[in-house]
């Protein structure tokens, strides 16, 4: 999806916030890794701010090639803050921070860098997989499923599904 999607998505009513995400698939077979999902934040994304970072640092805006692992993930790829990466030939990342979650699935399986790094990887200039949409917490169901409606009417092939009601960190 283009990114200029989320400005669509950010006018509607009760839309409190839209953050773009980007997914993609790393392999890294020197490492006897098939599929490591790849995340493309926005530095200040909730997302990204509900990561607890245990080694290191935060990324930040101009880390175009440092990226978060988790915990699971960097001990089973021997890495440490400071160490670099090629996630492929002639893309080498470092290592800016390790984080633990409340998903086993993102420690154990997940690479996190900056949106504009991660589409700049991906060849996916001003692209997007995901728009994260929060909503006024005071919300029914009801109206729940009628913004759902209202933003697969913004785009043909846009599908909205709600995730559940989840408070910022």
């Amino acid at each position: 999806m283009e990114i200029g999607l989320g400005a669509r998505i950010g006018a509607l009513s009760f839309v409190r916030r839209v953050e773009p995400e980007l997914f993609t698939i790393v392999a890294l077979p020197e490492h006897d890794y098939d599929a490591i999902i790849l995340n493309g934040w926005d530095c200040a994304a909730t997302s990204m701010r509900r990561l607890k970072i245990v080694a290191g640092q935060r990324l930040t805006a101009d880390q175009d090639r440092g990226l978060l692992l988790g915990e699971m993930l960097a001990k089973n790829l021997n890495l440490q803050v400071g160490d670099f990466i090629d996630l492929k030939p002639g893309e080498r990342f470092e290592v800016v921070g390790i984080f633990t979650s409340e998903s086993i699935f993102e420690m154990g399986g997940m690479i996190v860098m900056t949106l504009p790094a991660a589409q700049r990887f991906a060849n996916l200039a001003g692209r997007v997989t995901v728009f994260m949409v929060l909503v006024d917490g005071s919300l029914n169901y009801q109206q729940i499923d009628l913004l759902c409606e209202l933003v697969a009417a913004l785009e043909a092939g846009v599908h909205m599904s709600d995730l559940g009601f989840q408070q910022d960190p």
